[in-house]
């Protein structure tokens, strides 16, 4: 995927981390001053894909999050 968009004249960065919730940290980073951020379980598919979608409209970060370690 990295070269067919570069090779199409996309420019192209690659985020990574330890795991899903490191990656999303890391891409959230990338945000100097976010006036927003969305929030997803990173246990379920469905959850980041919407979310990520809705967050990319707003032009905002998603953050994954472990199930386990929010109260509420």
């Amino acid at each position: 995927m990295h070269n067919a968009l570069s090779g199409a004249g996309y420019a192209v960065t690659r985020f990574s981390g330890a795991d899903r919730y490191a990656t999303a940290r890391a891409v959230a980073d990338k945000f100097p001053a976010p006036k927003a951020v969305g929030v997803a379980t990173g246990s379920g598919f469905a959850d980041a894909l919407t979310g990520g979608a809705a967050m990319a409209a707003l032009g905002q970060p998603l953050l994954l999050t472990d199930p386990k370690s929010l109260k509420g």
